[in-house]
């Protein structure tokens, strides 16, 4: 860290040695803990833990995951490189440079990281919201993962704790799941941006009627469970479906929320063919526009290819209504 002391490594007592808090890595790989234990075990630390002085006691600022290891191990003491006491506004942001370039964390934890910086980059302008460069220029991460941490942000935090309890999930359970049933970070980026927001911002009454935020969050929770949301990206028209008929979009994704049989599929096999109906409706009345816009007197050669037009329009449209009627 930028104000840290010399970097002089000594051995502390294990118990001298403390987690932080503020560590947003709450969820450990047990594979990779696995891994490490028996790396300890083998050749013992080969990376002194960076710490500060707290009170009587010396706290992680990097190297909780080697900790961890060390206690399982049984060790006595560890080496450590002891910096001085962060500032809050420097320790925070550096936690993202350290840990997060190194092995990313989860999204819930870095999303509740990154608002901790906001908050902190706005105090240092007066009261002024840091926006999505100057967030990503702090922190190391790209403009598109601070808005996807950002749309985290915006869940109800009971939808987050059970985004943390999928996150820490093993490779071996989530493969068991199956992957048309896992409750990805993507499932609920999307049904956010694609069924929940647009719904909200759009259909006030629907959204409410539909049980609000956290009900509808928990709907779709279950219905991706029970197999019934299995392509998310499916969903990207429906925001479109949501702008251009509200009333009628309304009592659709009602209906797709409430009802524990309709899939995803029902959902946007119905949007594709509405989308179809109103580019239809919208390409006919462009057509007698056309059509109207057609003077009366017209050079022969035009007229000819006028008519030429139109019967062939005539006959397509006959047999158009032959089939359907």
């Amino acid at each position: 860290m930028s104000n840290s002391r010399k970097a002089i490594v000594r051995n502390l007592p294990i118990t001298l040695i403390e987690p932080n808090p503020d560590n947003p890595r709450i969820i450990f790989d047990q594979e990779k803990m696995d891994d490490l234990i028996v790396s300890i075990k083998d050749r013992d630390i080969l990376v002194p833990l960076s710490v500060f002085q707290s009170a009587k006691k010396f706290r992680i600022i990097d190297g909780e995951r080697r900790y961890r290891a060390s206690l399982q191990v049984g060790l006595k003491e560890l080496p450590v490189i002891i910096n001085s006491r962060p500032k809050d506004a420097e320790y925070v942001k550096d936690m993202f440079h350290i840990h997060h370039m190194r092995e990313p964390w989860e999204l819930v934890p870095t999303a509740i990281e990154l608002e901790k910086v906001s908050k902190l980059l706005a105090e240092e302008n007066k009261g002024k919201k840091p926006s999505e460069k100057e967030l990503s220029k702090t922190t190391g991460l790209t403009v598109s993962e601070v808005r996807r941490c950002r749309t985290v942000l915006s869940f109800p935090t009971e939808i987050q704790d059970i985004m943390l309890k999928e996150e820490a999930k093993t490779k071996r359970e989530k493969s068991e799941i199956g992957k048309d049933k896992i409750l990805t970070e993507d499932f609920f980026i999307e049904i956010a941006k694609n069924i929940v927001k647009p719904l909200e911002d759009n259909n006030d009454a629907a959204f409410r009627q539909a049980g609000g935020k956290k009900k509808i969050y928990f709907s779709l929770v279950e219905k991706r469970r029970k197999g019934l949301i299995k392509n998310i990206v499916s969903l990207r028209p429906i925001p479109k479906y949501i702008r251009d008929h509200p009333v009628k979009a309304g009592k659709e994704i009602k209906k797709f929320i409430q009802d524990q049989q309709y899939s995803s599929d029902d959902l946007v096999n119905n949007v594709n063919l509405d989308f179809d109906l109103y580019k239809f409706q919208r390409n006919v009345n462009v057509f007698i526009g056309a059509i109207e816009n057609i003077p009366d007197s017209l050079k022969e050669e035009q007229k000819v290819e006028i008519l030429k037009i139109l019967r062939q329009t005539e006959k397509e449209i006959k047999g158009k209504i032959k089939r359907l009627g």
